[in-house]
């Protein structure tokens, strides 16, 4: 019976390539699976495991030390050790039960490191910095560790650190907050990763067409959509109102980049599917109709601009499971887009039953 496959959600196992091959859709070899993987039972296991035997030793050296060796410098110092120690461990090894306390020491050492830099996170500029390190410290720990799990969690924070130092960035400009460029940019050059995955493919000997760094861009991308879809309109209210520069015209720019976004992400998806030959005319009239009416709701609920940028990528990479998280994102902000409208209720009824049943 084949094991289970930690975080499969987050990453995308050729199991197609074989039939594809037959079929003369694709040509050359596709990247091995990793065997090395632990079940998801295993790596849970051993996580209780590594809790259990690093959090009572943590607390005696706290105690043991003193605030000295937490807080200000001495935070620093100590979490740079750890962080060494936990990348050694991960290099070296594949056991579970040691990667899992590798990735508690990782953890460990990068709070240390973040906690005592919270002083300046007051500032913009400090939440640049804790971002930024952050997303280096999270893509180190993706270079250096062997097991794809690990690898796919460092890419799932990668891409909300990478979201919110994108966010503090464009705080400068506050008329630049309500286009979402911190989690387009990221969406937009994930579709890129993925236009140039064939030719990847065809030359394994190359660092990036390892089948890992597949895992952590797929992740990332989740990190992306979560970060973006759960608190991106709250941080982007935060950061204007901190800048304290108010600018009508940035809104409707918003809105009308959002409809733009997701309008184009339904042609693009409809043109290759009828380059590929994988629909009909009447099934790409059906497809642009329905992006259609996403970017109409996207004017009212610009978090659909991300999510439909996204969902063309996966459809077109199949990445099944990601497709179907941004479908399920889709129906939360279409469910958010009724209290948008400052419509009587018997005019939403009849709004979103039309909308419906033109879906």
């Amino acid at each position: 019976m084949a094991a289970i496959r930690p975080l499969s959600f987050l990453r995308t196992q050729p199991a197609w390539w074989s039939p594809a091959r037959q079929q003369g859709l694709v040509q050359g070899d596709a990247p091995v699976q990793d065997l090395d993987e632990p079940p998801v039972l295993v790596l849970a296991l051993a996580m209780l495991g590594a809790l259990a035997s690093l959090v009572p030793l943590a607390v005696f050296l706290a105690l043991a030390l003193g605030e000295r060796f937490v807080f200000g410098a001495g935070g620093v110092v100590l979490g740079l050790v750890f962080l060494a120690a936990a990348g050694g461990l991960m290099r070296q090894s594949r056991h579970a039960f040691i990667n899992c306390v590798a990735l508690v020491l990782w953890c460990a050492g990068g709070l240390l490191v973040l906690v005592n830099l919270g002083d300046v996170a007051d500032s913009r500029l400090g939440v640049l910095l804790i971002g930024t390190v952050s997303a280096l410290v999270l893509m180190l720990g993706a270079a250096l560790a062997q097991m794809r799990w690990i690898q796919s969690l460092m890419g799932l924070g990668w891409g909300m650190a990478v979201v919110v130092s994108l966010m503090a960035l464009q705080s400068w400009l506050p008329a630049l907050l309500p286009l979402q460029l911190d989690a387009l940019l990221p969406a937009l050059l994930w579709c890129l990763w993925l236009r140039a995955e064939p030719a990847r493919l065809a030359t394994p000997a190359q660092r990036w067409s390892r089948p890992r760094w597949a895992a952590f861009a797929d992740a990332a991308i989740v990190g992306v959509l979560i970060s973006n879809f759960a608190s991106g309109y709250v941080a982007r209210a935060i950061f204007w109102e901190q800048s304290g520069d108010f600018m009508p015209w940035a809104i409707p720019a918003g809105r009308a980049l959002a409809v733009v976004v997701v309008a184009l992400s339904a042609w693009m998806l409809a043109r290759q599917w009828r380059a590929r030959g994988t629909t009909n005319r009447q099934g790409e009239h059906s497809l642009l109709l329905a992006g259609a009416m996403l970017a109409l709701a996207a004017w009212f609920s610009t978090g659909l601009a991300v999510v439909g940028l996204v969902a063309a990528g996966a459809l077109l990479a199949a990445r099944w499971r990601i497709a179907v998280l941004c479908a399920l994102l889709a129906l939360v902000a279409l469910g958010q887009f009724y209290y948008h409208l400052g419509w009587s209720l018997a005019a939403k009824g009849l709004g979103l039953a039309l909308a419906g049943a033109l879906l």
